[in-house]
């Protein structure tokens, strides 16, 4: 079997000693050009890898780093990682990540991270509970951190997080350019940072346009489908009138077209719904899901770089750094010639800010991604007289499919089974 270069036979290769080739892997000391080119060659000729731990013994540091993520299953947070670790790996660095759901399975982790010698960490949403406590210590002796999807508040940490008030802003804002007035919202937890600031936007748009934020409008789910149906739901049987949805993530959107479409109500004909994310799955929909994209692995590129650069210069002040979200990309094209997203798709935004209208030839015919909100007065009832003109559908006797309010339309063994476990 053959055995692994060492340093003494990339010296040899490269006619230099030892402490030449040292220099070089380390980028200290004076090497002359020459030579430096030299020693690389010699080392892609044979292959040579370095001992990870000899040189965290020369250099003080392991070059790894830890991620606490909440969950390694889900779609938001993984691409976020496997954005950070691309990074991480292009600056000579090695990630080791592990999930804690709660901040009790927190404690152990930072233990398993330390035992390992990690160079820093990266946390996500650590004030979505208490983890926070347990990194406060680590801060306090100088262990590099960087919080990804919180502010740091008053610790001197690096933050990235996505643009959520602006991101809340866009989305209200499209609705409103299509012409709706009464636009409904779903909410994420209310724990979460991201949550208070998409809200935030939501009310901001509105209060632009001289429309009162009415809190009838709002309800709250916890990220999953079964979240936005169930609460999508609440808002058809509480009475309160609505024409477009804008729902926090992608998940809470499907979940809240299955609650409409069980009520009668045409997506996008009679209601438009909005998403956030721009999940894989969104161009796959029927129609295809308007989303705004959360920028996953720029989060992750610009966490890992914080924190490399918080490890190689210490003296570095904190950044807190906004990645905006973008318009979806994903225009799916129907048969018809339109848009075919729940809502149409969303306009570019220039570095204005401002919405750039698409060339297109007058329509007579509603957007097929979102028809505009009734012109006449007096249309309170439009869900319930939608409902009266629709027949039952499959497999709901017609006795039972009833009046828009009334909660017997389904019966409990009837709900559909949505996947609670998605999270944020």
């Amino acid at each position: 079997m053959r055995s692994r270069p060492t340093i003494q036979d990339v010296a040899r290769r490269a006619g230099v000693s030892r402490q030449t080739v040292s220099r070089v892997l380390n980028n200290k000391g004076e090497v002359r050009p020459e030579t430096r080119d030299r020693v690389l060659a010699a080392i892609e000729e044979l292959n040579y890898r370095p001992n990870a731990v000899a040189r965290s013994m020369v250099r003080g540091h392991t070059c790894t780093l830890g991620c606490i993520s909440p969950s390694l299953t889900d779609f938001t947070f993984a691409s976020i990682i496997e954005g950070a670790q691309a990074e991480a790996r292009r600056l000579g660095y090695f990630i080791l990540t592990g999930s804690a759901p709660t901040e009790q399975e927190v404690e152990s982790l930072l233990e398993e991270f330390l035992h390992r010698q990690v160079d820093g960490l990266i946390v996500f949403n650590p004030y979505a509970d208490g983890r926070f406590r347990y990194l406060h210590p680590l801060i306090e002796t100088g262990i590099p951190v960087v919080y990804l999807g919180n502010t740091a508040r008053g610790e001197p940490v690096s933050s990235v997080r996505c643009d959520d008030r602006d991101g809340g802003f866009q989305a209200t804002r499209y609705l409103l350019d299509l012409g709706h007035t009464a636009i409904a919202t779903v909410t994420g937890p209310p724990n979460e940072e991201c949550v208070g600031d998409r809200l935030s936007g939501y009310r901001r748009a509105l209060e632009e346009r001289g429309l009162p934020a009415d809190d009838r409008r709002v309800v709250s789910g916890n990220w999953s489908a079964l979240s936005g149906y169930q609460a999508t739901r609440s808002l058809l049987e509480s009475g309160a009138r609505f024409t477009a949805v804008f729902a926090q993530n992608d998940q809470m959107a499907v979940g809240a077209i299955r609650a409409l479409r069980e009520a009668g109500l045409r997506v996008p004909g009679d209601v438009s719904v909005i998403g956030f994310d721009d999940i894989p799955l969104a161009s796959y929909f029927d129609p295809p899901l308007t989303t705004l994209r959360q920028p996953m692995a720029e989060l992750g590129e610009q966490a890992a770089r914080l924190l490399i650069t918080a490890i190689r210069e210490p003296h570095t002040p904190p950044q807190r750094l906004l990645i905006p979200a973008r318009p979806s990309p994903h225009h799916a094209a129907p048969a018809d010639g339109g848009t075919g997203r729940a809502g149409g798709p969303p306009p570019h935004h220039g570095d204005s800010g401002a919405p750039h209208s698409p060339p297109a030839a007058p329509d007579p015919r509603p957007p097929p991604g979102a028809g505009p909100p009734p012109a006449t007065p007096g249309t309170t009832g439009r869900a319930r007289r939608a409902l009266s003109r629709r027949a039952a559908p499959p497999g709901v006797p017609a006795r039972r499919y009833r009046h828009l309010h009334t909660r017997t339309a389904y019966s409990g063994n009837q709900v559909p089974r949505l996947s609670s476990r998605a999270r944020r």
